[in-house]
């Protein structure tokens, strides 16, 4: 996941050719931006976060690791009009026991301007923590289920 790599760069742990910050700037959109502070997010918070993709969501978080548990949280970035995609894939989160977690990811206004402005790791940090970030956990309620 370019995420990681990112991430993993901005620590210091892995090298590639580019500098963190041209690798930034050549990946920022507002869409990786979202995706890239979700998975900044979760990881700082202590969670394992891996690729949602065999889950037809964005993330999946682990409390300590796929190795030693299976994932609790199934995270989606909800954009406009993706409702009816978002109950598919609540249904297919609810069948593998996980509970989905919707983060709505809003863009400062002048993101495009401030991309190309960017400088050093401070000016991406500052670039990031203009966006709002707002989350909402569910978890599917099946009628049959729940009878006594």
């Amino acid at each position: 996941m370019p995420e990681e790599v990112l991430f993993l760069q901005m620590l210091d742990c892995v090298r590639t050719k580019t500098d963190f910050v041209s690798l930034f700037r050549s990946l920022a959109s507002t869409e990786f931006c979202s995706r890239f502070l979700v998975y900044y997010y979760y990881r700082t918070l202590g969670w394992v976060v891996k690729s949602g993709l065999k889950f037809s969501c964005d993330f999946i978080l682990y409390e300590r690791g796929p190795v030693f548990q299976h994932s609790q949280y199934a995270v989606k970035i909800a954009t406009p009009g993706t409702w009816l995609e978002t109950c598919s894939m609540s249904r297919v989160v609810g069948s593998v026991k996980k509970k989905l977690v919707l983060v709505f990811v809003k863009p400062p206004p002048n993101f495009d301007q401030r991309i190309k402005c960017l400088t050093d790791k401070r000016s991406v940090f500052a670039l990031l923590n203009d966006f709002i970030l707002d989350e909402i956990s569910f978890k599917r309620w099946s009628a049959a289920r729940e009878r006594e």
